[in-house]
């Protein structure tokens, strides 16, 4: 049965540092997290239909996903396909400080995206190709819900939304906050983004 809704919520805030790359890095929640998660959850109840909760095995997408697995009364499947891509080398680092250590790989990155492999970590061409397949698989499940990553939720929207993959920066999804595509069709809309208990942009 393919699914008329599609809900992405990206994990609540980890304990690591922002402004840094934080992609397979397995980082827990913080208690302020923690706190995101339980708000999120108790928002979530008895709001939407959600039949089927996924979720990426890493711990800060976990721990949002089993709050509200408490609240929906679900068990969450975990999916591979749903992790972060991996920075490799470049975990923890900001952009600025990737550029300062590594200038020329940062050059080939921004010349040949598609082409290119974080040095140590995962290539993109990869990355959207487990993109490629958890999106077909989210799109044939009924309602269902993925706990994921924002990297995740910008190449999936940029998926179903018909966009370019360099669209992809006009996208911020917040910290357990929700995401809603309908489906029209074989055309995604985007009826809902950053929703959650501290309001959202759309929808």
């Amino acid at each position: 049965m393919e699914s008329a809704h599609i809900f992405l919520v990206r994990h609540a805030r980890p304990l690591a540092a922002e402004g840094g790359f934080l992609g397979s890095s397995d980082v827990a929640l913080g208690d302020q997290g923690q706190a995101q998660a339980r708000a999120l959850a108790t928002w979530l109840r008895g709001r939407h239909t959600v039949k089927t909760l996924l979720c990426s095995p890493l711990a800060r997408a976990r721990q949002t996903a089993e709050s509200i697995a408490a609240a929906l009364g679900m068990e969450p499947q975990y999916e591979e396909d749903l992790r972060e891509i991996d920075f490799g080398a470049w975990e923890g680092l900001s952009f600025a400080q990737a550029e300062q250590r590594d200038p020329a790989l940062v050059c080939r990155w921004l010349d040949d995206e598609a082409g290119f492999v974080f040095p140590g970590g995962e290539a993109i061409a990869a990355f959207h190709t487990r993109i490629a397949r958890i999106a077909e698989r989210l799109h044939n499940l009924d309602a269902p819900l993925a706990v994921c990553h924002g990297g995740v939720i910008r190449a999936l929207l940029c998926r179903w939304l018909a966009l370019p993959h360099s669209a992809r920066l006009a996208f911020h999804p917040d910290h357990a906050a929700l995401t809603v595509i309908r489906w029209h069709g074989e055309t995604g809309v985007l009826q809902g983004f950053n929703q959650g208990p501290g309001g959202g942009i759309v929808g």
